[in-house]
């Protein structure tokens, strides 16, 4: 299975030319205006919903569902807590292992995501992760819950633009908190 489509590591860090960057943007703007007329009413909350620069809260993996509680925003449009939960998922590519992600508050960060539709008639939600990684969830629909949050909800220490990574044992104990399969 190949990676994310349209919004590459490369197009990420810039190692694209101008045209091709541009390209890319108009390639998937024009994807998602194909899909917006034939998606569920979840799925298109998710066409609206920007994850770029989003921190993970927590994840949950359950029997045919995935749930992961992101806080999402900037302070120029404030910040919320968006619950996202896959209904018939699978994680389905990217991280072998999602614990190795690092998806906890002070590791990973949210990038780009896209939405695709599947052969099958199921969605597809691939996820650019920082400093490195994909993941990619396979569903038929999706519920998106939205609460208010503060700018002091963010996490402000060792992640993004630090330069500076956890030690692995800090993160093991953090994941095992924030990262729950059932």
């Amino acid at each position: 299975m190949a990676g994310v489509k349209w919004f590459s590591h490369d197009w990420h860090m810039g190692q694209l030319s101008d045209t091709q960057t541009e390209e890319v943007q108009r390639d998937y703007a024009a994807h998602e205006q194909r899909l917006r007329p034939v998606v569920p009413a979840g799925v298109l909350d998710l066409l609206d919903l920007s994850v770029h620069d989003a921190q993970v809260q927590s994840v949950l993996l359950g029997e045919g569902q995935f749930t992961w509680r992101l806080l999402v925003g900037d302070l120029q449009r404030g910040y919320e807590f968006a619950t996202l939960t896959y209904f018939d998922a699978e994680v389905v590519g990217g991280a072998d292992d999602l614990a190795a992600l690092d998806l906890s508050p002070e590791g990973a960060e949210l990038l780009y995501d896209e939405l695709d539709l599947v052969a099958d008639g199921r969605f597809i939600h691939r996820v650019l992760v920082w400093p490195e990684g994909e993941v990619w969830i396979r569903f038929t629909d999706l519920r998106l819950e939205l609460t208010p949050a503060d700018p002091s909800d963010r996490y402000q220490g060792t992640g993004r633009g630090t330069g500076r990574r956890r030690p692995a044992e800090v993160v093991r104990s953090l994941l095992q908190s924030t990262f729950r399969r059932v």
